[in-house]
């Protein structure tokens, strides 16, 4: 009887150990999402590609090329100012991977003024939450990056875009 309860006790103390709460999974993707975010704001588009979804990295070229992108595709013009990160959705297990939604803000000084525009990100974490990459899916339904990524959870929820602010 002793040995029973103890095994138990002991696997329940490692299942905690092994599979984060919810909440400090949450905590951690919000945390890698602004840390993605960051890497944005300040142009640092190696470290900001390393947040990027690796099949969607592989679509774009590669990480090199997809750092040549950004740096060729970001107009003069637009700065970003400022990314904000707002809860995540609940976890979604699925065989390998781990997924979310997230919402962000992003401000960005434009010519005439600043433009905010509001969007999703789909958040993938294939380490048990200990890491996370992630996809903007600021403008298309989910249906539309299941079909580029059939491993995404049809549960994921992707509000209708919103259309930016425009603000003098």
């Amino acid at each position: 009887m002793f040995k029973t309860v103890a095994i138990i006790l002991v696997t329940l103390t490692f299942m905690n150990c092994v599979l984060p709460s919810k909440a400090s999974m949450k905590d951690q993707v919000k945390k890698s999402a602004q840390n993605m975010a960051n890497s944005l704001v300040t142009g640092d588009y190696k470290t900001f590609t390393n947040f990027i979804f690796p099949p969607l990295l592989q679509l774009m070229g590669g990480k090199e090329k997809a750092i040549e992108l950004f740096k060729k595709e970001t107009p003069k013009s637009i700065t970003i100012e400022n990314v904000e990160i707002y809860d995540c959705s609940d976890t979604i297990k699925t065989t390998n991977e781990i997924q979310c939604t997230l919402k962000e803000r992003i401000t960005m000084k434009v010519s005439e003024g600043k433009l905010i525009c509001l969007s999703t990100l789909i958040c993938i974490s294939t380490d048990n939450g200990n890491s996370w990459t992630f996809i903007d899916a600021n403008d298309k339904a989910l249906d539309f990056y299941r079909n580029q990524f059939p491993n995404l959870s049809k549960r994921l929820i992707i509000p209708d875009p919103i259309k930016p602010i425009f603000l003098k």
